[in-house]
């Protein structure tokens, strides 16, 4: 195939800076290990470099194109620091953004644990004429409003709606006190009338 143009910048041993496809773009400071002609992204012959990254073991070594490879001079470091200034800094801000990613799910995940469920409730409804009673079922939900962290609020408003029903039951299964008193009186003023008209027909015999 066709040759690059000219001869490699880099030869075997020389100590170099990479532009890595292993650290996302972080410039390292390497050596130079292998030397070949390679293909670049648009089809042209280039020379490629297989680099071993000082303070990397050899198992990261990998192949860099000549475009990303730069002698060790100070050109070099100054161009070292601008680019590895911006790789970190999107380095840590996609690290930020995945944190947040996750405490949101956690509090997303902590929120449907404590989800009111909808409540029961079940009301006795006499039909008309029949005198027979039905039950229907009615699922409603909590107000949420009291809802805090340990779920306090709303298992004390739970509790004292369910004693407020307990007792509207109980009172409307017995009669109250006054309507007891008012069929005691009348039951009384039935027996004294009887008790009257005996007494009447015995004075009218005796005046006979």
């Amino acid at each position: 195939g066709k040759l690059p143009e000219g001869k490699p910048k880099h030869k075997v041993g020389d100590r170099v800076l990479g532009m890595s496809k292993i650290s996302s773009g972080e410039m390292l400071e390497a050596s130079v290990v292998k030397v070949r002609e390679e293909l670049n992204e648009i089809g042209v012959p280039v020379w490629e470099y297989f680099l071993r990254y000082k303070k990397w073991k050899p198992k990261w070594n990998e192949w860099i194109l000549e475009s990303h490879v730069f002698k060790c001079d100070t050109e070099g470091w100054e161009l070292l620091k601008s680019i590895n200034k911006v790789v970190l800094e999107e380095r840590g801000a996609k690290a930020e953004a995945a944190k947040k990613a996750k405490q949101q799910q956690r509090q997303n995940q902590q929120q449907k644990q404590w989800q009111p469920q909808p409540q029961r409730e079940e009301a006795e409804e006499e039909e008309a004429g029949g005198g027979n009673t039905a039950t229907t079922t009615r699922w409603t939900t909590p107000d949420t409003s009291l809802l805090d962290v340990g779920g306090t609020g709303l298992r004390e408003q739970l509790r004292e709606k369910q004693a407020r029903s307990l007792e509207a039951t109980n009172n409307e299964s017995q009669p109250s006190l006054s309507e007891e008193a008012r069929e005691h009186a009348q039951g009384t003023e039935a027996c004294g009338n009887d008790d009257e008209a005996v007494g009447g027909g015995n004075d009218d015999a005796s005046a006979r």
